[in-house]
């Protein structure tokens, strides 16, 4: 009797033992030390580097280049979503390597390839590897500027942005999430053809114009009462003008990114040929991306409600060369910037609407900082 009791405990804990590894094995992720971490890392268009710390540990000191998920929160997953495409690698990491563990364990359930840093953020520093630290107030700059058209006080919300530590791009259909501190600046960019429910009805048929997004060009629907200007970025940098095949030509050739929209001031002028969908005496809130005599771009908004014409007026008083028009119309409306990652938001309208109102965004994101320290 003993000993077939014997043999029936010891099959019950090999097939627990069995069921155990079974289970790690299903969602075993990649254990790694630092210099493994680090030459994985090095490419970064090949692997997404993920704090899950808090925004506050964060600030204080993380890896350059990373995006910051709180794990704690219920959001994480939605959040990761939001930044990382699935089937880009992910390299995780935290304070010590627990609340990444868990992290990646969740990762891997939803489909994405994870590798763990061993020891966390603690063994980084341990290893004398770099850090980098968020700074308040050096990537984007508020103010209220009050502008004098025809005897009228005008007052403009004008977003300065540090050309030198920021860089442009344009995000197809999800919207960027507010509580990545890595993205300082989101808000509507082409016009949209159609009000979605949800990424399965996207085309890129669905925006306004001809675009183009990391070198990769998009035919968008063509409407030319509403594509004049553009916003056209690449390494030689943003500018603001009016849109043209040869211009698609160079960026799409520069790998940069360019979306079309109505173009409002050229040459310091007024240029809006009054057409729908705006006419100069509709009066709402207006919003634009300037470029300024000296070349540098700026998020202009105006703080009340005025019609279109004194509000280029605003804009050309204000020392616009170019600008194009950006919709503030009910569910376009929402946007919101922070001064540096480790800074809180601001909404640039206190209203949010759904997200199938917009499917493209102009978002603003941090340099990496080998790239402005030079």
């Amino acid at each position: 009797m003993n000993k077939f009791l014997l043999i029936v405990v010891a099959l019950i804990a090999v097939s627990s033992i069995w069921a155990y590894c079974s289970g790690m094995k299903k969602y075993l992720f990649p254990l790694v030390d630092c210099d493994e971490f680090a030459r994985l890392i090095d490419d970064a268009d090949r692997v997404a580097l993920l704090d899950v710390r808090t925004q506050e540990e964060y600030s204080q000191g993380h890896i350059a280049g990373a995006v910051l998920a709180d794990v704690n929160k219920d959001d994480f997953l939605k959040n990761v979503a939001e930044m990382i495409p699935e089937e880009l690698p992910i390299a995780v990491y935290c304070r010590s390597g627990r609340r990444s563990a868990n992290a990646a364990t969740a990762l891997e359930k939803e489909g994405y390839k994870v590798t763990n840093l061993s020891g966390g953020i603690l063994a980084w520093q341990k290893a004398g590897l770099p850090m980098q630290t968020t700074q308040s107030g050096e990537y984007i700059h508020e103010s209220t500027v009050n502008i004098d058209v025809n005897g009228e006080p005008t007052a403009l919300k004008v977003i300065r942005i540090n050309a030198r530590k920021t860089q442009f791009n344009l995000r197809m259909f999800s919207r960027p999430s507010i509580t990545n501190p890595q993205n300082l600046l989101a808000i509507e960019a082409a016009f949209t053809g159609k009000l979605i429910e949800d990424d399965s009805h996207f085309t890129p048929m669905n925006i306004c114009g001809d675009y183009v997004i990391d070198g990769k060009r998009y035919d968008g629907y063509e409407e030319t009462t509403t594509t004049t200007g553009c916003l056209a970025i690449s390494g030689t940098g943003a500018k603001v003008c009016r849109v043209n095949e040869e211009l698609i030509t160079e960026t799409m050739q520069a790998g940069g990114t360019l979306f079309q929209q109505i173009l409002l001031v050229e040459n310091g002028r007024d240029c809006y040929v009054d057409r729908q969908p705006k006419k100069r005496t509709d009066v709402e809130f207006y919003r634009s991306v300037v470029q300024m005599s000296d070349g540098e771009i700026c998020i202009v908004q105006s703080a009340d409600e005025i019609d279109l014409t004194r509000f280029i007026a605003a804009l050309c008083a204000l020392g616009a060369q170019s600008a194009i028009y950006l919709d503030m119309g009910a569910g376009w409306n929402y946007g919101w910037y922070r001064t540096a990652p480790a800074d809180e938001p601001k909404l640039l309208f206190p209203v949010a609407r759904k997200t199938r109102y917009q499917t493209n965004w102009l978002v603003v994101r941090p340099k990496p900082i080998s790239e402005f320290e030079q």
